[in-house]
């Protein structure tokens, strides 16, 4: 395959998000939790009185909404973006004030719910985890004025991010369609499955929601004009595109990732039964 890489990667970042859409925590390990998924990674959502999520997809408000959690207590803080005090709720004994709190924040009846098996995720059976590299991230945020290392980061919102030679080396971890790359993380085998195309979330600040003008646009072009030569990436149809979507097979299930491991690329492997294989043997 065209793909296997010589040179190494090092995992050096791990972030989870808690509660879908909101805030991450940084974190020197996490292991496989039911689902294919990272444990404590979009355990809680914010549903709508249908059942729909609140996301950065579909209410542009979530953006002003900071949060800090302590999983070990359950306890939640949250606060508007403009305000300077938080508001402090245990997830379980004071669920009703959370969400009669966030109901108010965000102008209407909202819950908040609890998933550990990945139901949460934008893909559920098919991607658990996502990385990307911190060069990749270097390279976009010399598009764009004004945007960071870490604006970067929290636009793209990865689980992994590890550190390589050039930018997009990332790109080896997916191939032709209906083909994975299996790889591994320290002792977790991974298969990465495609490339993460990208909605309207990363053009918009993480911290104030204020959007730029034609990121999309700007984005494609870039990542076109600097596509590695080992990349896929095209096939896609656009290349609107950044981080990698990761399936975990029930096997890694309580395997640890831990900053400081090493990267190796194995080769392809057919991928045409993921999905399927997934659901058919969720529970």
């Amino acid at each position: 395959m065209k793909n296997i890489a010589t040179s190494s990667s090092i995992l050096r970042n791990i972030t989870l998000y808690p509660v879908k859409s909101l805030d991450g925590i940084s974190v020197q390990q996490a292991s496989i939790a039911k689902g294919g998924c990272l444990k404590n990674d979009r355990n809680y959502a914010i549903v709508d009185k249908v059942g729909k999520p609140i996301t950065g997809k579909t209410n542009a408000a979530i953006h002003l909404l900071r949060s800090k959690i302590d999983l070990a207590s359950g306890i939640i803080l949250l606060k508007h973006q403009d305000f300077a005090n938080w508001e402090q709720f245990h997830i379980e004994s004071e669920r009703k004030n959370l969400e009669a709190y966030l109901s108010d924040f965000f102008k209407q009846e909202v819950s908040f719910i609890f998933n550990t098996t990945g139901r949460f995720l934008d893909e559920p059976d098919l991607s658990g985890v996502t990385l990307l590299s911190t060069s990749s991230l270097h390279v976009v945020t010399t598009w764009f004025p004004n945007i960071d290392l870490n604006s970067a980061r929290q636009r793209f919102r990865a689980n992994l991010e590890i550190e390589t030679e050039e930018a997009f080396w990332e790109d080896r971890l997916f191939t032709h369609h209906n083909n994975a790359v299996a790889f591994s993380i320290g002792e977790v085998q991974l298969l990465g499955v495609s490339p993460c195309a990208r909605c309207v979330v990363p053009s918009r600040d993480a911290q104030s929601g204020e959007s730029i003008v034609g990121f999309a646009k700007t984005f494609a072009i870039q990542r076109k004009t600097t596509l590695p030569n080992h990349s896929t990436l095209e096939e896609k149809g656009h290349t609107y595109c950044l981080s990698v979507n990761l399936f975990v097979q029930d096997s890694e299930v309580g395997k640890t990732l831990f900053v400081g491991d090493t990267l190796e690329i194995h080769g392809e492997v057919d991928a045409r039964n993921i999905e399927s294989w997934r659901r058919n043997n969720e529970g």
